[in-house]
């Protein structure tokens, strides 16, 4: 997996009281392999006070907006075309609100941005706060989830859980790091995720057993051979995501992560 998390500029135009960075609204679903659809809503900008509102006072908007991933510029991709990102993995990238500081005046509505790059701001655009993820998998389509949550707080589930750990028979705790490989969890803040899975049974008695930490005092076993669950994932040494999991020995699984949270928050990207 790759994040592709933007370093923005920060811009100071605007004064910056330290305001509290809410969010109200703007969620998001996914319409098909090219196009997402956020519901009206509003946010306090990072690194200055100003607010973008959707549809705001303009006249005729739509009570809605779409961004479309064949598209370069506002209400698409943008530093960069789609079509150029690495989905050799499954690629995540930050999805943006963005406006211009001096409001209704220059007749710029707000729009959506798919991150592709650091300058991820078009000509006339100023302002910002991301709002959601997007993600694409590796044949470059969106990846199909749904988005729940009005705040700062926002939950992930997918429509097709990703794979973690494919055939895995450690009888002891091993880590897993929920970033790597085909991952989606977002890398370097604790998150709650919810895992599934599909294990042997070669006898009566416990299954698998899942931890978020090396001594496993917090774990969930299970005596079944599918289930899933919920739980807050460690930090590994390299401050990403990290579940821990064992079976019984003899006994294999196969688990992966269906839903994860994503606190804008904590993030402040």
């Amino acid at each position: 997996m790759a994040y592709l998390i933007p370093s923005p500029t920060k811009f100071t135009t605007s004064p910056d009281f330290q305001s509290d960075p809410w969010i109200s609204g703007f969620e998001l679903s996914v319409l098909s392999d090219t196009v997402i659809r956020v519901e009206a809503g509003a946010a306090r900008c990072l690194w200055n006070d100003f607010i973008i509102s959707y549809p705001s006072t303009s006249a005729g908007l739509a009570p809605y907006m779409t961004a479309d991933t064949t598209v370069t510029g506002p209400n698409g991709c943008f530093p960069y075309p789609a079509s150029v990102l690495d989905t050799s993995t499954n690629l995540v990238c930050g999805l943006y609100i963005v406006s211009n500081s001096s409001g209704s005046y220059n007749g710029t509505v707000p729009a959506l941005i798919i991150a592709t790059g650091n300058d991820f701001l078009p000509p006339n655009y100023n302002v910002y706060r991301r709002i959601g993820l997007v993600g694409f998998n590796t044949t470059g389509a969106l990846i199909s989830w749904s988005q729940s949550g009005t705040s700062l707080e926002r939950t992930y589930s997918l429509y097709t859980p990703v794979n973690a750990v494919q055939n895995g028979t450690s009888s002891t705790f091993v880590p897993v790091d929920l970033t790597a490989g085909n991952g989606v969890v977002p890398p370097k803040y604790p998150t709650t995720v919810s895992f599934t899975f599909n294990a042997t049974q070669t006898g009566e008695g416990q299954t698998a057993t899942f931890s978020a930490d090396t001594t496993g005092i917090s774990q969930i076993a299970y005596s079944s051979t599918s289930d899933s669950g919920t739980m807050v994932a460690g930090l590994n040494a390299l401050g990403n995501a990290s579940l821990r999991y064992k079976v019984v020995s003899g006994e294999s699984i196969t688990w992966g992560i269906r839903a994860f949270v994503d606190n804008m928050g904590n993030r402040l990207f």
